[in-house]
């Protein structure tokens, strides 16, 4: 469903990735790893149009998405969240799904009366699965970090994408918040049909949710494999999981 060959980004000199390849089956849920640095944002920036100008191949559905707008990949079936919270301001919980609905439109204020009384299908069953329903006519911005998080995933999925990046959804949660987290993203897998990318630092969240998963390091592709592989390779111990050479 998604293929990448040989995706590279440089700013200047610095490389932040060179020759990132990988193929993403449709229903898949494949995480990527690696230290802070390594390339993972970079990466899926590159994907979804927001960053640089990355070179190489990125397919989705075998139609070429490398270089086009951000709304266009959007409309194309790729939606995200993001590692630093994107809350729209003086938008109520309600209001930021429907914005997700209405792809031809840009989020403001002056525009709410165009789409706020849009049948809104679905919108409450998504905020219904993540627990936020209750907080339907709030102000985002007034919500708790861990209820925020949960209004982007709601906002991602209420545009019915193909593909779902989630950019370190478990930061800032507790462990019983990360347990139900990783049970809500395989279930996203099997009630929505959308492959997931998942970039997290919450190894039990990548484990519980992964076939797949792929290391960075400094841009660059290091390992790929099931967690009990990568767990075993030597070079993803000593710089991912704290363990020295004999």
């Amino acid at each position: 469903m998604l293929e990448i060959r040989n995706l590279s980004q440089y700013y200047g000199e610095f490389c932040a990735l060179k020759d990132i390849s990988f193929d993403l089956g449709e229903n898949e849920i494949l995480g990527i790893i690696g230290q802070n640095g390594a390339g993972k944002t970079t990466l899926i920036n590159s994907i979804t149009g927001l960053g640089g100008r990355p070179s190489g191949t990125v397919r989705l559905d075998g139609t070429d998405i490398l270089g086009k707008r951000p709304d266009t990949i959007a409309r194309l079936g790729v939606a995200r969240t993001f590692q630093n919270l994107r809350i729209f301001r003086g938008m109520t919980v309600r209001e930021h799904l429907l914005v997700a609905q209405n792809r031809k439109l840009s989020p403001g204020r002056k525009l709410l009366p165009n789409f706020r009384n849009t049948e809104d299908a679905g919108v409450d069953a998504l905020l219904e699965f993540f627990d936020i329903l209750r907080f339907r006519d709030d102000d985002a911005e007034g919500l708790s970090y861990g209820d925020r998080r949960r209004v982007e995933m709601a906002r991602a999925l209420a545009g019915s994408p193909k593909l779902l990046i989630l950019d370190e959804p478990g930061a800032g949660m507790n462990e019983q918040e990360s347990e139900v987290l990783a049970s809500q993203i395989r279930e996203i897998r099997e009630r929505f049909h959308t492959a997931i990318i998942l970039i997290e630092h919450d190894m039990s969240i990548i484990r519980a949710c992964c076939e797949r998963i792929i290391v960075l390091d400094h841009g660059q592709k290091i390992a790929e494999g099931s967690f009990e592989q990568i767990a075993a390779d030597r070079e993803v111990q000593r710089a991912y999981l704290g363990e020295e050479d004999a």
